[in-house]
């Protein structure tokens, strides 16, 4: 009888070593897919803000443009100007949240 506990404790310990086993690197696969996901959605935000920059400062650009070729307002309407402060009032608040989100990150 006295061989039989210790074969049975070893029977216990590995019965409940191998699930944990098993659990523990199904969870470790799944948290670094996880992280690669994360990092997958982080750089697509950053290029969908790299862009929409882009697009802020070209057509500022073309703005500026279109006032230097018609300084006497003559092509220009009230849709222009509301679409340019509309424009700037965007970038502000973009370039606010941004640094807010900094600040929270390293605060």
């Amino acid at each position: 009888m006295k061989t039989a506990l210790p074969e049975l404790i070893v029977a216990i310990i590995v019965a409940a070593g191998i699930p944990s086993t098993i659990f523990g690197i199904l969870a470790r696969k799944f948290a670094k897919k996880e992280e690669d996901r994360a990092a997958s959605w982080i750089d697509g935000m950053a290029s969908v803000l790299e862009t929409t920059n882009a697009n802020y400062h070209l057509g500022r650009e073309c703005a500026k443009a279109l006032i230097r070729l018609d300084p006497e307002r003559k092509f220009r309407n009230g849709d222009f100007d509301e679409a340019m402060a509309y424009a700037l009032q965007a970038n502000h608040a973009q370039e606010e949240y941004l640094r807010r989100e900094a600040a929270k990150r390293h605060g």
